[in-house]
């Protein structure tokens, strides 16, 4: 688990912006550990620079980064491979 720096960065920012305009008590730091993005939870064996590139593009991951790979080879042997002729 880690704390997202610049998410909570964001948020004090502009909870101090909000403070001189509105009658409000201050934060609890519970409360801003609350908001989602500001705890991550991290894979043991995560890139830090992937995991960085992934913030900037808003958390997508990117087509073929998360599971196994197969190349159409190996799925068109699954296919002769099925004895139910049903599945074409």
């Amino acid at each position: 688990m880690r704390i997202n720096e610049e998410v909570l960065a964001s948020i004090v920012k502009v909870a101090g912006v909000l403070a001189g305009k509105i009658d409000a008590v201050a934060p609890s730091i519970d409360g801003l550990l609350s908001i989602k993005g500001v705890i991550e939870i991290v894979d043991p064996e995560s890139n830090e620079a992937e995991d960085k590139a992934r913030r900037r593009r808003g958390g997508v991951i990117r087509p073929g980064a998360a599971g196994p790979r197969r190349d159409a080879s190996a799925r068109g042997r699954d296919a002769r491979a099925d004895p139910d002729p049903a599945h074409g």
